[in-house]
């Protein structure tokens, strides 16, 4: 839960410019498209994962100004879907982040190894969303106060 309205927490989650700053897991942000956040905007991000840098190019997919947006991104033939949904509360604003993964071409021998793997991709997934929320949260916090 975010002690902020949803438009607060939209605000911050659609700041391109902002984010490297704001996301403790994004080192670097460039524009594709422009820094507007609207359907079809185009960004490269580097991400740290297990430590290492990646670089990810991401594309808005869908907008319903403030409760949800989608983006969609590929790294190295690994297409991710990320959907973010805001609902309002009592005590301020739910904030709920969704990854999706698919490896469109993968061979056996790759199906299986993230068969293998998915428990720690899993959990990898999982505090990487929540770093974000967290991160995400408390700058919709200090900006609303």
């Amino acid at each position: 839960m975010v002690a902020a309205t949803p438009e607060q927490v939209w605000r911050v989650l659609t700041d391109l410019e902002r984010a490297p700053q704001v996301r403790s897991n994004l080192r670097e942000l460039e524009p594709v498209t422009g820094l507007a956040y609207r359907v079809g905007c185009q960004w490269r991000e580097t991400r740290v994962t297990l430590g290492r840098p990646k670089r990810h190019l991401m594309r808005v997919a869908e907008i319903q100004q403030p409760w949800r947006t989608v983006v969609t991104g590929t790294t190295d033939g690994v297409d991710h879907v990320t959907t973010t949904d805001l609902t309002r509360h009592a005590r301020g604003t739910r904030l709920a982040l969704t990854l999706g993964v698919r490896h469109a071409d993968a061979t056996p021998a790759q199906r299986l190894l993230w068969w293998l793997l998915r428990p720690v991709c899993v959990r990898v997934a999982r505090t990487m969303l929540a770093t974000e929320i967290a991160d995400i949260g408390a700058e919709a916090e200090r900006a609303g106060r």
